[in-house]
């Protein structure tokens, strides 16, 4: 599967621009999980980070879908999941899942 297809909107016409019309260096991308501050809602996005053109950078940011706030990474080591609510319902009842190895 190519990545590109996992970016929505600006995001994937940003990395679409960079790597057809510059010299990318390196890059990092993967599912990460992050929390709206205001909202406290947890949201799994696709992190993408390219080097290009010696120095600049460019890395997606996200923002919540309902108050539009600047989601932050969360630490799934130290996650906490009784400070976090439901998106669908609002219930802070949230239970850790099996994890898997997947590539």
């Amino acid at each position: 599967m190519n990545v590109i297809s996992c970016l929505k909107g600006a995001a994937r016409n940003k990395v679409v621009d960079i790597l057809e019309n510059h010299h990318v260096m390196d890059g990092e991308f993967e599912h990460r999980l992050y929390a709206c501050p205001n909202c406290n809602t947890l949201h799994e996005r696709f992190y993408v980070h390219l080097e290009y053109d010696d120095g600049k950078a460019f890395e997606v940011a996200f923002r919540c879908g309902k108050c539009r706030t600047p989601l932050e990474v969360v630490d799934e080591n130290v996650l906490v999941l009784e400070r976090y609510a439901c998106k669908s319902c609002g219930k802070r009842e949230l239970e850790r899942g099996a994890e898997m190895l997947w590539d």
